[in-house]
This record gives structure tokens, C-alpha cells and sequence, in this order.
């Protein structure tokens, strides 16, 4: 009988046991011989698809794959055959799923030519799928547009397009090539800036259509403004003279008051996501307000947190394509703010910074705090909501006036241009994985930019002559 009892007892211990580890298991625990450790998830993509995981030496998956492992430091491996090795060590947290993107590059990089003409000057899309050229020489003057990726459903890359006269630029502007493109986001428009001695002429370029009228935004808008930019969309430009804020509204042809200029209490507006954000003196000039404007021209306050409200603001920073963060810059300290949920700043700097660029998705950007250091910022959303910031030291020696900068369209990697060492580089966000893609002379500073699908780099290069052709790196075998 005893005997009985004691085999019921081991029997319902050794089940109790079992369902017990199978529930931690199930939960995302591990067991390592007498420790019981949590699990965490890394989930791995990598371009090009197709690459070897290598997790603390052992070769695991493919990617792309989610795995399950036991958290706190791990070494990641990315691996394939004919590209240069990706490597990092990840402090992985318990019962959070860790996003690892890895962009491979191979091992031999070739340079191809695309244009075969005398480009004077190139300007690029945000997003990498166009490029605008000018042409200057009597053959095949004008300004062009070529598109930097075909199409799933073109044979061929596609031939440039001539979309305009370069008449459209005066003839002084031509001559130093003082000129400048700005490229609608979704890349049907362009504002033409020409600085002239005593002001600077915006013209507005349709892109779609080459027979369509190139628009004076001077004369449109009555007054010789200090500066123009699109706002909202593609129908919307929001203009800066040295008494007013306007909105002109290109479809409606609708000039809107926003916000007047003073020298002394000069208002701040700046793109974020779809909305604009306007920090203005109140008439009492004794306090400032944020309001959060929308294309509709729908004006709203904007409640701020108490430790960054008021006089204490000097600047802030927004994305274009995310509206739910801004930086905010104080006499003594710079946060991020979450918009979203309104929760406490996180702070950044016991001092004021600058922004250089936000990434294409709008949860990293590049600053400065003081010195020549170049940082990263980089937010990621929590499961539980909250928001959470780590910084990165990206470069030691930065000089705005010699490095030029581009996020890559992943957001995952930053491109430097040191105009001194003539090489241009590239890193991930955390600095890491940091490789040498060009070495030599560029037309000039920012004539670089990763295709639309990052399939290539592109470069504007200096022929034998006077002028220049657009070239690439094919980055993928």
C-alpha cells in the first residue's frame, strides 16, 4: 500500500514538473542546465533575402526568420556567399521581439554608367526614384528627368525624359549654375529656386507633364518671398516672406494667411507628418503656444508639458513622415516629445542640439550637441506603448562644411561623403558595420543618393571635360 502511495506522489510530481516546464517553455523560457532563463525574439531580415544567421557561432536559419532566443548578449552573424560579412553584438531584452535589419553589400563593388550626356547639375527625389538633371550644351539642352529603377512591367530601364526649357533658369543663373530643384515627396512637382541680386525666383515645375506651364510662385503669390517649400502635399506650398507665414494652395490658387514675422518674435513652423506645427508669441508677447495646423488650415493648441512649456523654448525640430515626434531644444536641455501619447519628454542632451536629418521614417535623426561630434537618435515603441530612445556617437570628427549625409531609404544605414578624404562611406545607424563603397572626386558634395529600392548607389562624376554624368554601384549579385 505504501508502496502505491509513493508511485502516486513521484508520479503526480514528476507530471506537476513536466507541466510546469512545458508552461515556462510555452512562455518563453529556457532551461540551461540548472538555471531558468527567459527567452527573447530576434526578428531578422536582410537585403538581399537569403543569408545565413549565425547566433553566438552556432549557424541557425535563413533569412528571413523570427528566432527564439535566450536573452542578454548575443553575436549575430549575417552571412552570403559574395558579400562582405555583417556582424553585431545585441544585448536581446526578455519578451521583447528585437528587429535586426542587415543590408549586405558585395564583396567587389562595379561602377556602371547610366547617362551619356553633359549634366551641368543633379538633384534627387527623397525617396531615391528620380533624378532631375540640367543639360546645358546646344544638343540636348533642358532639364530631364530619369527614372533610377524600372518598373517590374518595363523590358528596359526606362530612357530620360526632357520636361522643360532650360530657359525657365536665367541665363546668370546658368552660367555659375547658382541654381537649386526641390522635389515634391511624391515626385510630380519641383520648386526651381534662382537667387537673383536682389531677390530669389521660386517657379513651379511639373514633372507629369512636360507641356504643362511652368508657374512663376512670384508673381502667383504678388510678393518676392525669402523662402518656399511644400507643406502638406503636393498641393500646398507654404511660403516665408520677411513680415508673413503664408499657405498657397496650388490647385485652388488660394493664398492663406498663417503667421506673421516680427525680427525680434519671429514664430517657428515646421513639417510634421501631414500637419504643420506653429510655435507663436501670444499677443502679450509673455508666452509662446503650439498649435498643430492641418492642410484644411484647421488650427489647434497643442498642450506642451510643463518642464518644456513657455519662454524656455528655443527651437524644435519635426518629420515629414512621422507627425507623432518633435525635439524640442530649451535654454538648458533638448527632449523628444511624444505627441501620441502625451507622456513625459524624454530627455536627449542637458543642452541645446541641432538636427541635421531625420531618417526617412521618421524615428532616427542625426544631431549635434556641441563640438565636432555627429550622433544618432534612434526611438522605438514599445508593446506596453511607451517610447524608448538610444543615442549613438556616429562620427568623432564632423564638419558640416566637408561631410555630406544621406539616410538610406531603410532608414537602417547612413552614407557620409568627407569632401577632404574623398571617400564616402557607410554605416549603420549605430555606427557599426562601417564600410568604404567610393573613393574619389564627386561633381560635388551631395551628388550621391541609394536608388528607390536600394538595388544601387547613385553618383554624379566628373568626366574628362567640364562636366559630368550620372554613374552607380550595382549592389546586389
Amino acid at each position: 500500500m505504501k508502496r502505491h502511495i509513493v508511485v502516486i506522489v513521484f508520479v503526480t510530481i514528476f507530471i506537476s514538473a513536466v507541466s510546469i516546464i512545458a508552461i515556462l517553455v510555452a512562455r518563453g523560457f529556457t532551461f540551461t542546465g540548472t538555471e531558468i532563463k527567459e527567452n527573447g525574439i530576434i526578428n531578422v531580415v536582410s537585403q538581399p533575402e537569403g543569408a545565413n544567421i549565425t547566433i553566438n557561432g552556432e549557424e541557425t536559419a535563413v533569412t528571413p526568420e523570427k528566432i527564439e532566443v535566450v536573452a542578454g548578449k548575443i553575436e549575430v552573424i549575417i552571412s552570403k556567399e559574395g558579400y562582405k560579412e555583417w556582424k553585431k553584438e545585441i544585448d536581446l531584452e526578455p519578451s521583447i521581439v528585437t528587429d535586426i535589419y542587415a543590408t549586405l553589400f558585395p564583396e567587389t563593388l562595379y561602377l556602371e554608367q547610366i547617362t551619356f550626356t553633359s549634366i551641368d547639375k543633379a538633384f534627387f527625389s527623397q525617396d531615391g526614384a528620380i533624378a532631375l538633371y540640367t543639360v546645358s550644351n546646344q544638343t540636348n539642352s533642358g532639364i530631364w528627368l530619369a527614372k533610377l529603377e524600372k518598373s517590374i512591367f518595363e523590358l528596359s530601364s526606362p530612357q530620360p525624359t526632357r520636361i522643360a526649357s532650360l530657359s525657365i533658369i536665367p541665363e546668370n543663373n546658368t552660367n555659375t549654375q547658382n541654381y537649386d530643384f526641390i522635389i515634391a515627396p511624391d515626385n510630380t512637382r519641383a520648386i526651381v529656386i534662382c537667387p537673383q541680386e536682389e531677390y530669389t525666383l521660386f517657379q513651379l515645375l511639373n514633372l507629369e507633364n512636360s507641356k504643362a506651364e511652368t508657374i512663376n510662385i512670384n508673381k502667383k503669390i504678388g510678393f518676392n518671398p525669402a523662402s518656399v517649400s511644400f507643406s502638406f502635399n503636393r498641393n500646398h506650398l507654404l511660403i516665408k516672406d520677411i513680415a508673413i507665414y503664408v499657405n498657397y494652395d496650388i490647385e485652388k490658387d488660394q493664398v492663406t494667411f498663417i503667421s506673421r514675422v516680427t525680427e525680434e518674435y519671429a514664430p517657428q513652423i515646421i513639417q510634421s507628418g501631414s500637419d504643420l506645427l506653429l510655435l507663436e508669441y501670444s499677443f502679450d508677447r509673455r508666452s509662446r503656444t503650439l498649435y498643430k495646423i492641418t492642410a484644411a488650415l484647421n488650427k489647434t493648441t497643442v498642450e506642451l508639458p510643463q518642464e518644456i512649456a513657455g519662454e524656455s523654448i528655443k527651437r524644435m525640430f519635426g518629420s515629414k513622415n512621422n507627425g507623432d515626434l518633435i525635439v524640442i531644444s530649451t535654454q538648458d536641455s533638448s527632449f523628444i516629445l511624444d505627441l501620441k501619447t502625451n507622456s513625459l519628454p524624454i530627455q536627449i542632451s542637458e543642452g541645446p542640439i541641432n538636427i541635421v536629418s531625420w531618417s526617412p521614417n521618421g524615428n532616427s535623426f542625426l544631431y549635434t550637441e556641441s563640438g565636432e561630434v555627429l550622433k544618432t537618435a534612434s526611438t522605438m515603441r514599445l508593446p506596453s506603448g511607451k517610447l524608448e530612445l538610444k543615442t549613438y556617437t556616429l562620427l568623432e570628427n564632423y564638419k558640416p562644411e566637408n561631410i555630406s549625409l544621406s539616410w538610406s531609404n531603410n532608414s537602417q544605414q547612413v552614407l557620409s561623403f568627407d569632401s577632404e578624404k574623398m571617400k564616402l562611406f557607410i554605416q549603420d545607424k549605430d555606427s557599426l558595420n562601417r564600410r568604404l563603397l567610393y573613393e574619389g572626386t564627386l561633381s560635388y558634395r551631395d551628388a550621391f543618393k541609394f536608388s528607390q529600392n536600394e538595388t544601387f548607389l547613385v553618383l554624379l562624376l566628373k568626366d574628362d571635360g567640364e562636366y559630368s554624368n550620372l554613374y552607380s554601384f550595382k549592389l546586389t549579385i
